[in-house]
């Protein structure tokens, strides 16, 4: 685990007034070990190395500034994301290539940077535009019967979890839990074998509209075929990667 920067304001420079003049966005992975970086710190690793290779930060405004680093989606504690998208803003053009380079010097290979590039610095937010995500799961061995995981592995089993109507799953709301049909947000859903280890592909809309997590929607289509009392270890024993964003106007 990487180490989380406190805060130390003192010794930033006092650059939250000026204005942001260019806007870089970027790809990068969050894998390994790192999949269990929170959401929160991922974003302040991220801001630690920027400011370590001492990029010209943006700030927000308001009693508790904040550098403009965003990132279009959040992943869930425990899974990788392998091209996760990002944005930030600088107050003094940076080239986009040389910020890579020195970004990437002040973070550990798990969580590496992998591409960037300038955007309009007027476009809206990278958040805004998501419109989907895929998803690679696998199924750790974990002493399942082999019967149960070749049977979970095959395009037969998709098919049919696919065929119901409604698929019943359960999301937190306001802190209450809520049950809700995951169909319309499922757009595709394979299946595949690896090492006797059943492996599927997840597509997932996202939007104005919602979304669901791919946990929920795995517990559904698993609960299918393992007892209740099993289920929870069988979730845990999944191996959840994000392969890729989708955001409107692609394709």
């Amino acid at each position: 685990m990487i180490e989380v920067e406190p805060r130390a304001a003192s010794r930033e420079p006092r650059t939250e007034s000026a204005q942001p003049i260019q806007k870089i966005r970027f790809e990068f992975q969050k894998v390994g070990e790192l999949r269990y970086l929170s959401h929160l710190e991922l974003m302040r690793a991220l801001q630690r190395a920027l400011r370590r290779a001492g990029v010209p930060l943006a700030y927000t405004q308001g009693f508790n500034p904040q550098p403009k680093v965003s990132v279009a989606q959040a992943l869930a504690v425990g899974v990788e994301g392998l091209q996760e998208l990002g944005e930030v803003e600088v107050t003094s053009r940076v080239d986009p290539a040389e910020l890579l380079a020195g970004w990437n010097r002040h973070l550990p290979p798990e969580l590496k940077i992998l591409r960037a590039w300038e955007a309009p610095l007027n476009e809206p937010s990278l958040s805004t535009g998501v419109r989907g995500a895929s998803y690679q799961i696998r199924l750790q061995p974990n002493g399942w019967d082999s019967t149960t995981l070749a049977a979970l592995g095959t395009a037969g089993a998709c098919a049919d979890f696919l065929a119901q109507s409604p698929i019943p799953v359960e999301v937190s709301k306001k802190g209450q839990t809520v049950t809700l049909d995951a169909r319309p947000f499922v757009q595709g859903f394979t299946a595949s074998s690896e090492d006797e280890s059943p492996q599927w592909e997840l597509t997932l809309r996202a939007g104005l509209g919602g979304s669901v997590k791919p946990q929920a929607v795995m517990r559904s289509f698993l609960g299918r075929w393992v007892p209740p009392g099993e289920l929870d270890r069988m979730i845990s024993s999944l191996r959840i990667t994000r392969t890729a964003l989708a955001l409107e106007g692609q394709g």
